[in-house]
C-alpha cells in the first residue's frame, strides 16, 4: 500500500479525488497539503478540512503556497463556484497543521512515513520542498502529477493546462528532478467522462450524496460552456493511477514546460519527433496516453457509493 501525501487545491475535482482516496481504503493517506489554484489558499484549506470532517477521516491538513513563484495568481471560480466547492459550505471543526505544507512534506518524506506524492494542483509547494531539502525529497519513490497536455488542447489557454499554467516555473523544475514521476495529462483526462446518466448509478450513501451535488454543478460548465457530453475527473483519475495503475497505458517521454512564451506560457512541450531526435531525447516522466475509461468510471462510482 502506498503511503501518500495529496498536494491539492480543492476545487470540485480535487474534492472528488480526496473522496476517492479516502473511500478506497487502498492508500495510506499521511496528509493533505494545500496550495493556491482553483481558489485562494485559505479557502482551499478550509475546503480540504471540510471534506475530511464530512467523511469522518482523521487526516492532517497543512496549508502551503498562496502565490506562484512568478507572475499573477489566477483562479477557476467560474468552473468550481465562488468557494471552489460548488458554493456548498462544509463546516469543519478540525484545524490545519501548525507546520506549513513544505515542512510537512519534507518531514514525512524524511521519516519514511510518506513514499508517494499525488499532486493535483500547482506544483509550487513541491518546488519549495525540493529547493529546501533536495536530499530528502530525492528519497521519494513516486510523484504522480495531474498536469499538462501532449496533443490535447489546453484548458486555461489554447495550449496550456491549468495546473502547469498556474506556475510553469515550478512545473518545469519538478519535471527535471531525479525522482520517478508519472504524469496524467489532459490527453487521458478529457476522454474519461462521467455522463449525466451516470449520476443515477450512485447510491444514497453520505459520500455519494455529496459527490452527486458537486458533479451536478461541475457538469454544467462542461456541458453548457464547452459542449462536452459530461465532465472529466482529472484529479480523481490521478488518484486512480495510484490505486489501479493497470488501467493506464504509459510511455516514457522527454517533456519541458514553456515559461516565457507570450502565446505558449505554461505549455507542456514533448519531444515527439522520431529518428535522431528520439534517440537524443532524455525521458524524464512516465506519461499516461490511454486509459480504460469505463473501468475507471465504474470503480469511481462504486467506491464513492460506499
Amino acid at each position: 500500500m502506498k503511503s501518500v501525501i495529496i498536494n491539492c487545491d480543492p476545487g470540485i475535482d480535487d474534492a472528488l479525488a480526496i473522496m476517492l482516496a479516502v473511500q478506497s481504503k487502498s492508500l495510506n493517506i499521511v496528509g493533505i497539503t494545500t496550495t493556491f489554484g482553483n481558489v485562494a489558499v485559505n479557502q482551499v484549506t478550509s475546503n480540504a478540512l471540510g471534506i475530511i470532517d464530512y467523511l469522518g477521516a482523521d487526516i492532517p491538513v497543512a496549508e502551503g503556497s498562496s502565490n506562484p513563484l512568478k507572475g499573477k495568481r489566477i483562479n477557476s471560480e467560474y468552473v468550481h463556484g465562488k468557494n471552489g466547492l460548488a458554493n456548498i459550505e462544509l463546516q469543519h471543526h478540525s484545524k490545519p497543521s501548525e507546520k506549513d505544507a513544505v515542512d510537512f512534506i519534507i518531514d514525512n518524506v524524511e521519516s519514511g512515513k510518506a513514499d508517494t506524492i499525488i499532486n493535483t494542483g500547482p506544483l509550487t509547494n513541491l518546488f519549495s520542498a525540493f529547493k529546501k531539502s533536495p536530499e530528502t525529497m530525492h528519497k521519494l519513490k513516486l510523484l504522480i502529477m495531474m498536469g499538462g497536455a501532449i496533443v490535447e488542447p489546453g484548458s486555461i489557454t489554447r495550449v496550456a493546462e491549468f495546473n502547469f499554467f498556474c506556475d510553469p516555473y515550478a512545473a518545469d523544475f519538478i519535471l527535471h528532478t531525479p525522482v520517478r514521476k508519472t504524469m496524467i495529462p489532459r490527453d487521458v483526462t478529457q476522454h474519461t467522462l462521467l455522463l449525466p446518466g451516470d449520476l443515477s448509478r450512485f447510491s444514497k450513501s453520505k459520500s455519494a450524496e455529496l459527490a452527486v451535488k458537486l458533479i451536478e454543478f461541475y457538469q454544467k460548465f462542461y456541458i453548457n460552456d464547452l459542449g462536452m457530453l459530461g465532465n472529466p475527473l482529472p484529479d480523481a483519475l490521478t488518484v486512480g493511477y495510484a490505486i489501479k495503475p493497470e488501467l493506464f497505458q504509459m510511455r516514457e517521454m522527454d517533456i519541458v514546460v514553456e515559461t516565457e512564451g507570450t502565446q505558449t506560457y505554461g505549455m507542456s512541450v514533448a519531444e515527439r519527433r522520431g529518428g535522431v531526435h528520439e534517440r537524443k531525447a532524455v525521458p524524464n516522466v512516465n506519461v499516461a496516453l490511454k486509459t480504460k475509461s469505463k473501468d475507471f468510471i465504474d470503480y469511481f462510482i462504486k467506491t464513492l457509493s460506499l
